[in-house]
């Protein structure tokens, strides 16, 4: 494993589209795992998901926020103007469906469906992160982070479109 990994998902790709043209286009963004994230995945490992707050979801949930750095200690309370309103909601992974396993450069991973955020009304932003929690709404684990590389802020009919991947070791 290499000492810089930042922990168990990475952004493969991610698209902001106004207008049917792409206006951003970025590919491999590292995460964090975050502290109570890796109690989660371990209790889903090794206790078939028996620990509080570590049962196996039926989804696991996406979502965008504003914070300005993420720390490993973050929780689902130190989400930052998550934006509530205008079309976006959290995008919902299947635990059973949404991701296929494959290899990668020699890793066995697990990547997620593409999911899609759309902005309608008056748009929202600007979000600067993405992360993974395992509730619809802030009583979940907060799992995994990534910042964006550029500071989103939606216009109505704007469309990101992202894929993840997890590994248990360095995400190619």
């Amino acid at each position: 494993m290499s000492e810089n990994w930042h922990g168990l998902m990475r952004i493969l790709e991610i698209t902001w589209v106004r207008d049917r043209k792409i206006i951003l286009y970025d590919t491999d963004l590292p995460n964090t795992l975050h502290f109570l994230g890796e109690q989660f995945c371990l209790a889903a490992l090794f206790t078939g998901g028996n620990t509080p707050n570590s049962i196996i979801p039926n989804n696991y949930y996406m979502g965008l926020d504003a914070r300005t750095t993420i720390d490993p200690s973050d929780t689902m309370q130190n989400i930052l103007n998550e934006p509530v309103a205008n079309g976006y909601a959290r995008q919902i992974l299947s635990s059973t469906t949404g991701f296929t396993i494959d290899i990668s450069q020699g890793v066995h991973r697990a990547v997620g469906n593409i999911i899609t955020f759309s902005a309608s009304g008056v748009g929202w932003g600007p979000v600067l992160n993405i992360f993974l929690t395992d509730k619809p709404d802030n009583t979940g684990t907060l799992i995994s982070s990534a910042p964006l590389s550029t500071p989103i802020q939606a216009n109505p009919g704007d469309q990101i479109n992202m894929r993840m991947a997890m590994s248990l070791r360095n995400c190619p």
